[in-house]
């Protein structure tokens, strides 16, 4: 096994040791280093884009890594961008309307989806605010004007701790026990 193991490494020391060809293109030189030039970083063996120059040094981004090395340890690769030195362009799709654009696009997904009754019946106090809040919110982004809480009548429980919850939310303007063919005692419409 001892005798296996050494033999492999000797193999990946090889294979890793073998120069990998380098790619053709001219040696870089402080004079021929350009901001946005493609180049051969000859250290880690990867292409990358010159980002800045100093002096005798290049800043040059491999992928997520940004490393200042020296112009002379990068080879100029052919394939280069068209333009090295134009101003970065303007991303598409977006422009001063952006943000009405999304509101509007949100507005029309929340209207489609809000709804006018929640069912809350089986939650516990702290499993149904969040619900309620989100409901709200829902129906205030669909400018629904009303909503009706059903909560069931069970112990009382639920109604109570949604009552002084919603006695203090800023959006509901009123609260009252829904009338007896909509649900009665078990039910609460806010109007918001």
């Amino acid at each position: 096994l001892e005798q296996a193991a050494e033999e492999a490494r000797k193999k990946l020391n090889k294979t890793l040791s073998e120069d990998a060809p380098l790619p053709e293109g001219a040696p870089l030189s402080a004079k021929t280093a350009k901001k946005g030039l493609n180049v051969f970083v000859v250290s880690l063996g990867k292409n990358g884009i010159i980002t800045d120059v100093n002096g005798n040094d290049v800043t040059v981004q491999v992928g997520i890594l940004k490393m200042t090395v020296p112009a002379k340890k990068c080879l100029l690769t052919k394939a280069q961008p068209a333009h090295t030195d134009a101003a970065p362009k303007k991303r598409k799709g977006f422009s001063k309307n952006a943000a009405a654009n999304y509101a509007h696009q949100m507005f029309i997904a929340k209207s489609g989806s809000a709804k006018q009754e929640i069912d809350l019946r089986g939650m516990t106090l702290d499993e149904a605010i969040p619900v309620v809040d989100k409901a709200i919110d829902d129906a205030l982004i669909a400018g629904i004007g009303q909503l009706r809480i059903i909560h069931g009548k069970g112990t009382g429980a639920l109604r109570a701790g949604l009552t002084a919850y919603l006695s203090t939310n800023r959006f509901v303007k009123k609260l009252e026990t829904a009338a007896l063919e909509a649900g009665g005692s078990g039910a609460t419409v806010i109007d918001l």
